[in-house]
């Protein structure tokens, strides 16, 4: 697995190179792979900060805005 905040495959062959080097947990070998064989995931810390802010956002939201709405 590699850990990196790039946002598309252009700057993670500028980080790296070509071919990456990544250690298989399971058999402990090590492969090279492309920039091209690799998938991302997306961040779930992203979608819980997103949910975060909509569960406590729109209450507040709400409270602040309710003289103007009503």
């Amino acid at each position: 697995m590699i850990k990196s905040w790039v946002s598309t495959r252009v700057d993670l062959k500028m980080k790296f190179s070509d071919k990456i080097e990544i250690n298989c947990k399971n058999c402990n070998r090590t492969n090279k792979y492309s920039i091209d064989d690799l998938k991302a995931r997306e961040s779930k810390i992203a979608a819980l900060i997103g949910l975060v802010v909509l569960i406590i956002g729109t209450p507040v939201i709400l409270i602040l805005l309710w003289d103007f709405i009503c």
